[in-house]
């Protein structure tokens, strides 16, 4: 149930104009219209699933970069420490 709610929040979020486009825009960056965007959960999944001010777009370049330099992204504030 929870992941048909996500779906249906997640199309609306990357539809807003201000979620076009890669918030990232890291080297090798897509920085592709919002088809190809992702939402990146900065807190992580958890209880923060729907909680929607947690959500940024990225491009899978960078959505694949941001989940494996845990550190870098946070000191880029493009993630915040992971809640269980």
């Amino acid at each position: 149930m929870l992941d048909v709610l996500y779906s249906k929040m997640r199309k609306e979020f990357l539809e807003l104009p201000e979620n076009a486009t890669c918030r990232a825009k890291l080297p090798g960056c897509l920085n592709v219209y919002k088809q190809e965007l992702t939402v990146h959960h900065t807190k992580g999944r958890g209880v923060y699933y729907l909680d929607k001010s947690t959500w940024i777009p990225l491009c899978m370049s960078c959505h694949m970069w941001v989940e494996t330099h845990p550190k870098e992204a946070r000191e880029m504030n493009l993630s915040q420490t992971k809640s269980v």
